[in-house]
């Protein structure tokens, strides 16, 4: 099913307040932004939306690593990226645990972004 909307024209309802755009495609497959009151009857024509704002991945991570076992023991572990760096000795249960891993890698993200 196409996202473009062809059988009503676009009202302001349908665009963002900020900017009153709506994107839209001409006869020759060019595809540009258009104030909303400007799209013509049964020009092809979707509502514009602003991107998300990027949000940089961390660097430290942690996981419940299950093919890390110590002493029996199934155990947290930081990640620089994807390579493991550590166990979290200590840390070995999902539940009770999740929060402190997680307090761990934070602080790694603050002192070596």
């Amino acid at each position: 099913m196409s996202e473009w909307i062809t059988d009503r024209l676009p009202t302001r309802n349908d665009v963002n307040p900020i900017y009153d755009l709506v994107w839209v495609a001409w006869e020759d497959g060019e595809v540009t932004t258009r104030h909303w009151y400007q799209v013509q009857k049964n020009q092809p024509w979707q509502p514009f939306q602003v991107p998300a704002p990027y949000v940089k991945p961390k660097r430290w991570t942690v996981r419940f690593d299950g093919d890390s076992a110590w002493k029996g023991q199934t155990l947290w572990a930081l990640y620089d990226w994807d390579l493991r760096c550590s166990s979290l000795a200590g840390l070995s249960s999902y539940d009770k645990h999740a929060d402190a891993a997680q307090r761990i890698a934070d602080v790694y993200n603050e002192a070596l972004p």
